[in-house]
């Protein structure tokens, strides 16, 4: 898949996500929707960004920091700020010690504001 995105190569990083998900999707994590996401931003498919961001979303671990950071980075990144607040209210929820919170979900938050 990166190499069809570095190649700008979308109709075949597509073709090799389908063949993926036909054999054993269990093989396909949200970090592989995220490389997808940032592939699809550096590409100026923003819509098909969104939508590998959901899907990195539902296959993500749930109380992952590193999954919120960068599912609030790239929200804000694509000017969700509502999906951002969505994720924040969630995170604190789920660390209820701000102390655990990183300081770059802040950043997050602040920067879409």
């Amino acid at each position: 898949m990166n190499a069809c995105g570095a190649m700008s190569n979308i109709d075949g990083l597509e073709k090799v996500l389908d063949e993926a998900k036909a054999g054993d999707e269990s093989n396909i994590d949200w970090t592989t929707y995220s490389a997808l996401t940032n592939i699809y931003v550096k590409a100026g498919l923003l819509d098909r960004a969104e939508s590998a961001l959901k899907e990195a979303e539902k296959k993500a671990p749930q109380k992952s920091s590193e999954a919120y950071h960068y599912l609030m980075t790239h929200y804000g990144a694509l000017g969700k700020k509502e999906e951002l607040y969505r994720l924040w209210k969630s995170m604190k929820i789920d660390f209820k010690d701000f102390r655990r919170i990183p300081f770059s979900n802040y950043l997050s938050v602040r920067n879409s504001l």
